[in-house]
């Protein structure tokens, strides 16, 4: 079905949405199955995006209920997305630099508007893994939806994110971010593959693994 022939739901509804699993450590497997299918066919019914909107020649965004996360004071709104989503931060145009702002009703900056771009990179085997890939000038870095950097500003490319495993160039030599244990390993790595899930890097004419702490085993 088509978001356009969905029905939009009000606050209330939004809310009890939200709230079906905040209990769910205690819930028993019946329960959490009940809410599972509760869940989808709200989601069947209503269209839970978030939206862009304009006045005045300036951009904000709501919620999927209609409610301001982000004022109209804004030159553009990157990107919109679900509601499950709400408290992610948001990239916007002021001017012409980019930076990241908080959907707190008030659109605070979370960054500097410093940033030539921003576009969002995803994993290719969990579509909800989503990252924001930020450009100055000929230089990037990768954060997370809430502004964590996973790879710091300053590497000369980011490659496709495979496995939970975000490589990276800086100075002609690779490094590697991983998503689950929150590692990232400096730029010293002649090259890598990936054998099946594994990453086997080669530095120094030497094959090997990087363990949980980031080091060259």
């Amino acid at each position: 079905m088509n978001n356009t022939n969905k029905e939009i739901p009000t606050a209330e509804q939004v809310l009890e949405y939200r709230n079906k699993f905040t209990n769910c450590e205690i819930m028993s497997e019946s329960e959490i199955i009940e809410a599972q299918k509760w869940c989808e066919n709200f989601e069947n019914r209503y269209d839970l995006m978030t939206k862009a909107y304009e006045e005045n020649g300036k951009f904000g965004l709501k919620d999927a209920a209609g409610k301001v996360l982000i004022p109209a004071i804004y030159d553009s709104i990157g990107f919109t997305f679900h509601d499950d989503f709400m408290d992610r931060l948001v990239a916007v145009q002021l001017g012409d630099k980019a930076g990241l702002v908080t959907p707190d009703g008030k659109g605070t900056p979370f960054t500097q508007f410093e940033y030539d771009d921003i576009n969002l990179v995803g994993t290719e085997n969990n579509c909800y893994e989503e990252f924001y890939l930020m450009t100055i000038g000929d230089k990037c870095g990768l954060s997370d939806m809430y502004g964590h950097f996973y790879i710091p500003m300053g590497a000369d490319e980011i490659i496709e994110p495979c496995f939970e495993t975000i490589p990276y160039v800086k100075d002609g030599k690779y490094g590697f971010a991983s998503t689950t244990i929150d590692v990232t390993t400096e730029a010293i790595y002649d090259d890598y593959e990936f054998q099946d899930e594994y990453l086997v890097v080669t530095k120094d004419g030497e094959s090997g693994y990087i363990d949980i702490d980031g080091k060259f085993t």
